[in-house]
């Protein structure tokens, strides 16, 4: 009964607070994208993947399995920042729009660097 308790209390923060839902929301949803456009371009693909290069050549080899596991610790990293920004919007007005927007930031780079993989490759 007491996690039913806390659950409710966590949803109902979450509808309160709405614009951090919604930019949680859009972060996890780009890794998502990011992921699935890998993961179509891939699929076939048996040779390794270059994930990491500089002018000198190339760092690192990789395997698709890799690679899609950087959006499941980048979908960790949004649920737990999602969970400390409703934490914080709940305290104060500033702080749980700023990690949220952080977050939402930090979805675009991970969707980047899938982006710049598939070039690359």
């Amino acid at each position: 009964m007491n996690a039913r308790i806390q659950l409710k209390k966590i949803w109902d923060r979450a509808k309160a607070r709405q614009l951090v839902s919604i930019v949680s929301g859009l972060a996890f949803l780009i890794i998502l994208i990011g992921q699935a456009l890998l993961f179509s371009t891939f699929r076939d693909h048996s040779g390794p993947l270059v994930i990491h290069y500089t002018r000198d050549g190339i760092d690192q080899f990789g395997t698709l399995a890799q690679v899609l596991g950087y959006g499941v610790i980048g979908w960790v990293v949004v649920g737990i920042n999602y969970a400390i920004a409703l934490e914080l919007e709940y305290r104060d007005w500033f702080w749980g729009k700023f990690v949220a927007a952080v977050t939402l930031g930090l979805s675009i780079l991970l969707f980047t660097v899938f982006q710049a993989i598939i070039t690359v490759n």
